[in-house]
């Protein structure tokens, strides 16, 4: 009886799991985000929900480097607001981070653009709701860009807790020193994983 208890806690565990990556997928536009970076970048070309666009923006990290720049063509939000612009970017590179990961990185950047504040709030708290159900731990995120031009806050989500492997997802509202504001939805995840 103890055997069938366990196997059936070891399949209600992997059916979680399942969830919470549809769930994250849902909000990275279904792409493929366990394969490495190269395949990664092919699979985002292939993909019509996006056009990509010639000039890269500089780097967000230190010691990494925008691989895929580009716009979002059909954006996937909950809910009726315009948006002004959208912009979609892949960074890799490599991280040593407190928690223990060091090795290569990967980081896919959304953003959406919107003067309509109401409706950015909006998503950001759908987003963060969804989030956290997928997550393991969560912590309050906060920053400034070098130049002073950009100030973010919001959530990050750490959805597998392992040195080796590294994933996580952070959802932020960011406000310009111009005025413009966005949602930003921030993925990063480690090199180590195959690229089936």
């Amino acid at each position: 009886m103890k055997r069938y208890i366990f196997l059936a806690c070891i399949t209600f565990a992997q059916s979680l799991a399942a969830q919470s990556e549809e769930q994250i997928k849902n909000w990275l536009y279904g792409l493929p985000i366990g394969k490495h970076a190269a395949a990664l970048r092919k699979e985002i070309i292939r993909n019509g929900q996006f056009e990509e666009v010639k000039k890269f923006p500089n780097s967000r990290h230190k010691h990494a480097y925008a691989s895929y720049s580009g716009t979002i063509l059909t954006p996937r939000l909950p809910g009726g607001g315009d948006l002004d612009s959208t912009n979609i970017s892949l960074t890799t590179g490599s991280t040593k981070s407190a928690d223990g990961y060091s090795g290569g990185m990967k980081w896919i950047f959304l953003e959406y653009f919107s003067s309509d504040t109401l409706f950015l709030n909006e998503v950001f708290d759908s987003a963060s709701s969804d989030l956290a159900h997928t997550s393991i731990c969560q912590k309050p995120t906060g920053y400034r860009e070098p130049d002073n031009e950009v100030v973010g806050t919001g959530l990050g989500f750490v959805y597998i807790d392992n040195p080796q492997l590294h994933r996580s997802i952070c959802v932020s509202r960011v406000r310009y020193a111009k005025g413009k504001q966005s949602l930003m939805i921030i993925y990063a995840g480690s090199e180590q994983r195959s690229s089936k």
